[in-house]
């Protein structure tokens, strides 16, 4: 399935931005640090949205068995 496969990529790149901001080299850059808090502001809601979803997802299966 592609969307999912978009998805888990968009939840390892915001794991792989946190990684990034933890970084002291980073953490002193505050261009950078602003642009991957940007990107990392994007991100959040589609993966809390994506995670909704699996959670209703496995609910309805609980309910079908």
């Amino acid at each position: 399935m592609i969307f999912l496969k978009k998805v888990q990529d968009l939840s390892q790149r915001a794991k792989d931005i946190e990684i990034e901001m933890a970084d002291r080299a980073v953490a002193t850059d505050s261009t950078q640090m602003q642009k991957l808090s940007k990107e990392l502001a994007r991100l959040r809601p589609i993966i809390a949205a994506f995670d909704e979803y699996q959670k209703i997802q496995l609910e309805a299966e609980g309910v079908r068995q």
